[in-house]
This record gives C-alpha cells, sequence and structure tokens, in this order.
C-alpha cells in the first residue's frame, strides 16, 4: 500500500463505489445525463464526477495517511517552488546593508510565533533552533523585507453606501444628500488612523543573513 500513488488508490475506490451511481433516464428511456448516488441521494452529472468529490469519504485509515502524506508532500513542493521562484525574481541584499525603515521581518517558516515575522535576528534564531538545532545547512540563507501597510486605507464615500442602492431605482445615487459631509469625515477618519499600521511580506527585496549565521556560530562554538 506504501508505495502506491493517489491514482492507484483512486482507482481502488473506484471499484468499491461501482454500482453507488444510479443513472436517471427519461420517460421514453432514454438516457437524461445525470444520476444520483444510492446512499446519499445526491444529483451527479456522472460517476466520474461522483467518485472526483467522493473518492476520499471512502478511503480506509491506511489510504488516508497515505493521501495526506502525499498530498501534503505535493503541497510543500508547490510551496518551495514559488518559494523559489520569488527568490530568483527578487533584490538580494545584504541584511547589514539593509537600509529599511521596517521594524519586522518576515520568513516563510519561523518567527516569534507572529506567523513568520519577527523583530530581530535573535528571535529568528532562536525560533530556528527550536525547529532543527544547530543543524546549519538547515537554516535559512536569507529573510525578507516587509512593507508598512495602512490599517485604513483611502475610503470613497459610494462604498458607504452602495450596497443599500443595489436593489433601487437607476439614478438613485444621484438622490442622496450629505456626500460632501461624509466624505469630509470619511478623509478625517483616515487622517486620524494613518499611523495605524500593519506590515506585509515584500517579495521584491530579499535579505542574505549568511554573515549573520557566520557570526553566530562563531559566539556559539566558543
Amino acid at each position: 500500500m506504501e508505495s502506491k500513488t493517489l491514482t492507484d488508490i483512486k482507482e481502488a475506490i473506484k471499484k468499491r463505489l461501482k454500482g453507488e451511481f444510479v443513472p436517471l433516464f427519461h420517460e421514453d428511456g432514454k438516457p437524461s445525463g445525470v444520476g444520483y448516488s444510492k446512499s446519499t441521494k445526491v444529483v451527479w452529472k456522472s460517476e466520474d464526477e461522483l467518485v472526483s468529490q467522493y473518492w476520499k469519504n471512502n478511503a480506509t485509515k491506511e489510504e488516508e495517511k497515505i493521501i495526506r502524506d502525499k498530498e501534503r508532500s505535493e503541497f510543500e513542493k508547490r510551496e518551495a517552488a514559488k518559494e523559489k521562484e520569488r527568490f530568483n525574481k527578487a533584490e538580494k541584499i545584504k541584511f547589514s546593508d539593509f537600509k529599511g525603515q521596517n521594524t519586522l521581518f518576515f520568513s516563510e517558516s519561523y518567527g516569534d510565533g507572529e506567523e513568520g515575522y519577527f523583530s530581530e535576528l535573535e528571535n529568528l534564531f532562536d525560533s530556528v533552533i527550536e525547529g532543527v538545532g544547530y543543524q546549519y545547512d538547515l537554516w535559512p540563507t536569507y529573510i525578507w523585507a516587509t512593507r508598512k501597510v495602512p490599517l485604513i486605507s483611502k475610503k470613497d464615500q459610494f462604498e458607504v453606501y452602495e450596497s443599500d442602492l443595489e436593489e433601487t431605482f437607476e439614478d438613485s445615487h444621484n438622490h442622496i444628500d450629505g456626500i460632501e459631509d461624509l466624505q469630509k469625515a470619511l478623509d478625517e477618519f483616515v487622517e486620524c488612523n494613518k499611523d495605524n499600521c500593519c506590515y506585509w511580506p515584500d517579495y521584491s527585496t530579499a535579505l542574505l543573513i549568511d554573515d549573520q549565521i557566520e557570526e553566530f556560530k562563531k559566539h556559539h562554538e566558543n
């Protein structure tokens, strides 16, 4: 079982579901083009559609584990490929030369328990050590800069009442009073929150931390 692919498992389950799909016919005996599941009574277009939706629900516990492991492996491969592509396209800057004003950095796999964000390299190293110990060949060799984004972006007055007018007459927006006052209030609201921000990864800037890792290794070995 361990050597079987997802396709092998899916085919085995398809055989077990044989007869689960019941085709429906018109009164004249011609196929209707749909059928239903014998156990759930749900209508499907074909047996293949039923199997594609329910094959995992009919897996054994052993098959479920294989499915989870293989899907996780495939997901990790896709994510690794995306990360490699991002890194190849990004500008590479030595961490010590980075002049960005942001106080947070980002690593896909590590951080302060804040979904990969951290404020100091020491925090990153502590997290990495918890994960892989002192196997330096497994340590990340770069981190991502972040970009500062306001929590509240500029608002247009139409956003406030757009949903209210969706089911009304065509030019109902021309019959709304106080629009200028509303826009002024929204602008003041945005201005009041201009310093309230969050951070997002900046995948255009990769910060190389090889030198910092080497420095850490020297101190740790001593």
